[in-house]
């Protein structure tokens, strides 16, 4: 993973440290930042930690276990393990992966807001 980087607090030295998910997003996104900030907002507010108390969904991306189990995990080989599953960035390469594929329709469900 890269780092950018960032003035330390009480120096004039700049020291690496790693992007934010949103700084992440818009590097790996480029004119689709847009859309999937929207939908992420929606789905989660920008929450790594957000969990759907009715279903297995979580994290930014409101992944379901078998969503990220089929195309993080499977297709696109982003990680191995659904201990992963809330990995921000994990979660943004593989959102970003699907929509290029023309997986929108996931997120059918919260398109009312984000659209």
């Amino acid at each position: 993973m890269w780092a950018w980087p960032v003035m330390a607090s009480e120096s004039t030295n700049w020291q690496p440290r790693d992007p934010t998910p949103q700084e992440y997003l818009a590097e790996l996104a480029g004119t689709n930042f847009e859309l999937l900030n929207r939908i992420i907002i929606a789905e989660s507010g920008w929450k790594a930690d957000a969990d759907n108390p009715f279903s297995s969904a979580s994290g930014l991306a409101q992944f379901l276990d078998s969503t990220f189990l089929t195309y993080c995990i499977d297709k696109y080989k982003l990680t191995t393990s659904l201990e992963s599953k809330n990995n921000p960035y994990i979660q943004l390469d593989c959102m970003v992966k699907m929509i290029n594929d023309g997986g929108i329709s996931h997120w059918n469900a919260s398109k009312h807001i984000w659209q």
